[in-house]
């Protein structure tokens, strides 16, 4: 009987300290998903504000304010300073991308010249 408890004490000392690493790992990809996943309407909301004849700063409330309606409906707990860099970031990504994709580069390179 002492010998079946000393073998699963034994056994619950070397399992316990990886259940806890893998409830650790677990938590940390559902940390990311939520991370990828607030970032990714971040960006989805700045580009479809871009667009918008709106002063920057009004773009900016609103986009905050979209965004963290979106975090409270999917249950992410998110402040405004979280927010404020997502969004912050995505307005980052978005005009490094705008840099990079030149309107009319291609047909105008490509374009007959005239005479």
């Amino acid at each position: 009987m002492l010998e079946n408890i000393i073998n699963l004490l034994v056994a619950l000392s070397v399992i316990l300290p990886i259940v806890v690493q893998l409830v650790k790992y677990i938590g940390t990809l559902t940390n990311n998903k939520k991370v990828l996943t607030l970032a990714d309407r971040a960006m989805i909301i700045v580009s479809s504000l871009d667009s918008l004849g709106i002063a920057n700063e009004a773009k900016k409330q609103e986009a905050l304010g979209k965004l963290t309606n979106f975090a409270n409906e999917v249950g992410i707990n998110l402040s405004l300073s979280q927010a404020e860099d997502y969004i912050e970031n995505a307005v980052q990504a978005l005009r490094r991308l705008q840099g990079e994709v030149k309107p009319n580069s291609e047909v105008s390179n490509n374009a007959p010249k005239t005479k």
